[in-house]
Formats: C-alpha cells, sequence, structure tokens
C-alpha cells in the first residue's frame, strides 16, 4: 500500500490513520510516540501570525522559526531508528529523501523536490512550492538533512516564482546556544472522555474527511471554512513563542494574542459575507473543533455577567486560544472586549471574558 492511498469509506489517506491518533483528551499525539503532540491547523495563517507579531516588536523571527523546527524534526528522528554511518549510509539518505516529497504531501506540506543530494559535501538543494509555512518547511527540511548526516547545517531560500522556492541546506556551525534554548518540552495530558464519531475502517474522526486532500498540490483544505491546514508539531511554535518572551518580555504575550484576535475576527466576518458561511441557526460545536484541531479539550464555557467563562484542558498554543476566544466573543456580542487568562498550576488555560 502506497503512502498516498486513501481509505476506500473516509477518504483520508490511510497512512494517517496509521501514524496519528486523534485523541479524547483534546490532543492529536504521534502513534510511535504519544508525547509528540500535533496540531491539524491552518497553516497559512502561521506565516500571517508570524509577520503580524514582527509588525508589532519590530524584529524578524525567522532565525527563531527555523531553529526551533529544525530541533523538533531532529528529536522525532532520531527516537525512530539508528542511522547507519558512513558508506552504509548513503542508500539510507537517499532513500529518506525521495520520501520526504511523499511526507510533505502527506502532511500538507506542499510539494517538495530534491533536486541534489552531494553526500561528500555536504550539500541538498530542493525545490518547495505551495509551503505550509516557508520558514518552518525550512526547519523541516534542514532538522532532517541534520539528523541523517549528523552535523550542523544552515540553510537558505529563494523565490523563484510565486509560492516556488528554491532551498539550499549545506554543513555549517550556528549558534548552539540558540539551539540548546529550542528544544521542545514535552507536558503531561490530563484524561478526557470525549468521543469522536469513527470511521469505521481506519478509526479516523469522520469530521477529518470533511477535508481535502490534494497531492498534486500538497495541500490540505478545509472547504467548508475555505482555509488551508497541515499537521504539524505544536512544541515547536511554542518554543519559538517561549523563546521570544524570554528576550522581550510579557509584550510578546499580548502581541501573539492580538494577532490572532484580528486574524480570527477578520477571517469570520469574510465567512459571515461568503456562501461558505454556516446558516445562523447552526451552532457552532467548539468542543469538537478544538478537538478536531488539537488545540485542547473545551471543559468549560459559561455566560456570567454578559460575558465569558471559558477553561481548557491540555491547551496547545494557548495564546493562539485567547486570540481565538478574544476574536469570538467580539463577533458574536459586536462589542468590544475586555480579557484576563491564566495557565493555572496544573496545565488549564482559562479565559475570563467581559464587555469591555
Amino acid at each position: 500500500m502506497g503512502i498516498l492511498d486513501t481509505c476506500p469509506i473516509c477518504g483520508v489517506p490511510v497512512q494517517i490513520g496509521k501514524y496519528i491518533e486523534w485523541n479524547s483528551n483534546g490532543t492529536i499525539t504521534q502513534k510511535r510516540d504519544p508525547t509528540h503532540r500535533m496540531l491539524f491547523y491552518e497553516c497559512k495563517h502561521l506565516d500571517r501570525l508570524f509577520t503580524g507579531i514582527e509588525d508589532i516588536i519590530g524584529i524578524s523571527i525567522d532565525k527563531y522559526i527555523v531553529e526551533s523546527k529544525s530541533r523538533s524534526i531532529i528529536q522525532y528522528i532520531k527516537k525512530q531508528k539508528s542511522w547507519p554511518r558512513g558508506a552504509l549510509a548513503r542508500p539510507v539518505v537517499r532513500n529518506f529523501m525521495r520520501n520526504l516529497s511523499d511526507g510533505a504531501r502527506l502532511n500538507g506540506y506542499g510539494v517538495i523536490e530534491v533536486k541534489e543530494l552531494q553526500w561528500r559535501k555536504g550539500y541538498l538543494r530542493c525545490a518547495v512550492t505551495n509551503p505550509y509555512s516557508l520558514p518552518m518547511v525550512c526547519g523541516d527540511i534542514r532538522g532532517a538533512f541534520e539528523a541523517i548526516l549528523n552535523k550542523t547545517s544552515e540553510i537558505k531560500s529563494e523565490e523563484v516564482s510565486p509560492e516556488r522556492y528554491d532551498l539550499t541546506c549545506f554543513w555549517a556551525p550556528h549558534a548552539q546556544e540558540l539551539a540548546s534554548r529550542l528544544l521542545p518540552v514535552s507536558t503531561k495530558a490530563k484524561p478526557g472522555d470525549y468521543e469522536f464519531e469513527r470511521c469505521t475502517n481506519c478509526d479516523i474522526p469522520l469530521e477529518i474527511s470533511k477535508v481535502r486532500w490534494d497531492f498534486d498540490d500538497g495541500t490540505i483544505t478545509n472547504d467548508e471554512l475555505g482555509v488551508r491546514v497541515a499537521l504539524f508539531g505544536a512544541r515547536a511554535v511554542q518554543a519559538v513563542f517561549d523563546e521570544l518572551k524570554s528576550e522581550l518580555g510579557r509584550q510578546i504575550d499580548d502581541a501573539i494574542i492580538e494577532a490572532q484576535r484580528q486574524y480570527s475576527l477578520s477571517l469570520a466576518k469574510e465567512q459571515l459575507k461568503s456562501a461558505q458561511q454556516p446558516k445562523p441557526e447552526r451552532q457552532v460545536n467548539l468542543k469538537l473543533a478544538m478537538a478536531v484541531t488539537g488545540l485542547g479539550n473545551l471543559v468549560e464555557l459559561e455566560v456570567r455577567s454578559g460575558g465569558y467563562q471559558v477553561r481548557v484542558e491540555n491547551p496547545s498554543l494557548p495564546l493562539v486560544t485567547v486570540g481565538n476566544a478574544i476574536a469570538f466573543y467580539e463577533f458574536i456580542t459586536g462589542k468590544q472586549s475586555s480579557s484576563y487568562w491564566e495557565i493555572t498550576d496544573d496545565g488549564d488555560l482559562n479565559v475570563e471574558l467581559s464587555p469591555a
């Protein structure tokens, strides 16, 4: 069975069900490594979120994104198997690089074509079309290159046409201090009791069958919302946020929340104007939406004194969830909000929203 073969019942690629688990506690994890949390989330917004943060704080964060994603990929690959060294490694590396393209298409990362691999010179050149996030895919390729060859490297990108880039990865030393700080951290998740309606053949939540895989373009699209999504590791993105906060202080939290609020509110208004907007009487299942994307387990959503009290267990990218919650409140009420949020000692995310 090929890596891109699909389930005859739900239409989701069979390999997704083989290596990804949608859990009852609002998390998505890899079956081989249950500590590795994933998100099935809108990906093109990642670049817009990163750009929004840069606009607010006034500096580029690309180096943090590439480094963090690279560290995450290295950790993942080295957990999978021991790689041979020397001449024995060459056919393994070439086969791995050939499989890189299929893996990218499967996860919605775009199309990655390995154009040149020079073993002795430590040189890899790829063409990437429709990247899910340019700095993230740079980190993916650099991390894979380093994990297999066991040497540090750098990566450079050049845009050759819209949504098409040449990426060159080559052996080079890089900032070890930054690498040691940007290591993804695992956290223990609480149990949950959410039950998905699942495919009888591959056990994938049937909600996933509503999205569309396009293997030619390397994309996954949620046609109902009109957005592109991808499967990617959550910890690498959180590590970027944590590092920025360590350097810039609390203001980075506010920047991330505000960038997310602006985007989510804009998206909701666009959907309201389009044919993709659900009928007004249809209730949005927020608990299902969060569980499907892997953002966490929504265990409380109460209306209090004209505001909302929200509690999420096992939150992934909690600042993104806070921004989403504020946008949702402002979209529903048509009012500006005042918000308070905290991460409790046991890891829950609490958000309080009220009229400004």
